[in-house]
């Protein structure tokens, strides 16, 4: 367990690292306010510490209760189908959650939803090209057919050796899991621009933005 504390600790100062850069880029791009409105879809507040400003927030999750903590309303919801009018909010935010939709049919949902209710948006995801699973952390497995990617999860990822998966816990997870392409991503947001963020010179993730009717 001391190895995976190390190995926990050392992947929450790195995300600490990516998700700041990740913030800074996200005000370059968009002049919020406080009187802009938002909604992170499947977000907590942790990012938002990372801007200087208090906007209009509406973070939505599944199994959420409704209730307000000073600008911030957290409210019950799926993203593949959101109950808000069209271009609602200013901004429709999104980290690390379009690769948790176990199929293609539900991200095209989801983006739909996106470029519905938001007059700009801000999504990002992980990049399946990337060497390491971001989730399991290990190296290249996941670029293997799905039966031996399920099976090498067990002694070739840190989640694996670590916390003793079960078959079904495995199962339940590569079915959940399912990460973009780069051209899979860009027909997903076909009216955004691309930002890849880079790491070791691969790319590590990808953010699509839309800006031209706000922000």
């Amino acid at each position: 367990m001391k190895r995976y504390d190390r190995m926990h600790a050392i992947q929450t100062r790195l995300r600490h690292i990516f998700r700041k850069k990740r913030m800074r880029l996200f005000t370059e791009l968009f002049k919020i306010s406080n009187d802009t409105t938002i909604l992170d879809i499947g977000g907590t507040s942790f990012n938002w510490q990372y801007i200087s400003t208090d906007p209009q927030l509406t973070i939505i999750n599944l199994g959420f209760e409704t209730h307000r903590v000073d600008n911030i309303k957290y409210e019950a919801g799926d993203g593949t189908n959101l109950k808000y009018a069209d271009k609602q909010f200013d901004l429709v935010y999104s980290n690390s959650v379009i690769e948790h939709l176990f199929t293609l049919r539900n991200q095209k949902r989801f983006a739909t939803e996106v470029q519905r209710t938001g007059k700009s948006y801000f999504i990002q995801t992980p990049a399946k090209e990337f060497f390491i699973e971001p989730h399991i952390i290990a190296p290249f497995i996941h670029w293997l057919p799905d039966g031996l990617y399920r099976r090498l999860i067990r002694y070739c990822s840190v989640r694996g050796l670590v916390t003793r998966q079960t078959k079904e816990s495995i199962d339940n997870f590569v079915d959940e899991v399912r990460l973009l392409t780069f051209s899979e991503f860009k027909r997903l947001f076909h009216d955004a621009d691309i930002f890849v963020e880079r790491f070791m010179g691969m790319p590590k993730s990808y953010i699509a933005y839309r800006t031209s009717d706000c922000c």
